[in-house]
C-alpha cells in the first residue's frame, strides 16, 4: 500500500528527474549539432525523451500492478471476519486506486509514439476497476466472516485475474518495445546516451523479447 503523501513526493521526485533528463539531452544534442558529420536531428532527441519519460511511467505502473496483486495474495491469508482481514481489505483496494492513478499520467503524444502503450495503460485500468468492483463486492462476506476461506471467493475474483493477466502481458510486450525503440535510437545516434548504453538496452532488448508472452 503507498500513502498518498508518499505518492505525491515520488511524482515529484521523477518530475524533477524528467528535467534533468530534458536538460542534458538538449545540451547533448547541441553539441552534437556542432558536428557536421552527426546526423542527429530534434525529433530525434524528442522521441528518445519520450521513451525515457514512458520507461519512468510504465515502470511504476508495473510496480504497482504487483503491489495490488501482493496485495490481495496476502489478503487471500487472512481468516475472514477477522481484524487483519479488514484492514488488509482496504489496503488492497488502495493498492488498485493506485494503479487507476497512475494510467492518467500517460499522454496521447505518447500512446502515438509507442506501439502497444495505449493497450497496456488501459488494460491495466481495466483490471484494477475489476479488481476494486470485486473487492466491493466480496468486501462484506471478508469483514463479517460470511465465508469460510478466500478460496469460497474465487468466483468474484476471476472476471479480475483474467484481466490482470491480460494487463501483464500488454505490459510486457510494450517493455520489449521500448527496450527495441531505445537500442534502436542509441545504435543510431551515440550521442543520445553514454558510451556501453545502446549495448545493454540492445541485449535487454533480446532477452525482453524472448520472454514477451
Amino acid at each position: 500500500m503507498v500513502h498518498p503523501t508518499l505518492l505525491a513526493h515520488a511524482s515529484r521526485r521523477y518530475a524533477a528527474t524528467a528535467r534533468w533528463l530534458l536538460a542534458g539531452l538538449v545540451v547533448a544534442f547541441l553539441l552534437a549539432s556542432c558536428s557536421s558529420k552527426n546526423s542527429l536531428q530534434p525529433a530525434d532527441v524528442q522521441r528518445f525523451i519520450v521513451t525515457k519519460e514512458v520507461t519512468d511511467n510504465l515502470s511504476r505502473l508495473i510496480a504497482f500492478v504487483s503491489t495490488g496483486e501482493q496485495g490481495i495474495e496476502t489478503l487471500a491469508k487472512q481468516r475472514p471476519g477477522s481484524a487483519n482481514a479488514q484492514t488488509l481489505l482496504a489496503g488492497a483496494r488502495v493498492g488498485w486506486q493506485n494503479v487507476l492513478a497512475e494510467v492518467t499520467n500517460f499522454t496521447p503524444a505518447q500512446a502515438k509514439v509507442v506501439p502497444g502503450l495505449a493497450n497496456a495503460v488501459v488494460a491495466s485500468r481495466l483490471a484494477a476497476i475489476q479488481w476494486m468492483n470485486a473487492l466491493n463486492v466480496a468486501g462484506p462476506k471478508l469483514s463479517k466472516g460470511t465465508v469460510k476461506s478466500f478460496a469460497d471467493l474465487s468466483g468474484t475474483f476471476a472476471r479480475a485475474r483474467s484481466q490482470e493477466a491480460k494487463a501483464r502481458a500488454a505490459l510486457a510486450a510494450t517493455v520489449a518495445t521500448l527496450a527495441r525503440m531505445a537500442c534502436q535510437e542509441e545504435t543510431a545516434h551515440p550521442d543520445l546516451a553514454a558510451s556501453g548504453a545502446a549495448a545493454a538496452d540492445c541485449t535487454s532488448a533480446s532477452q525482453l523479447a524472448a520472454q514477451t508472452p
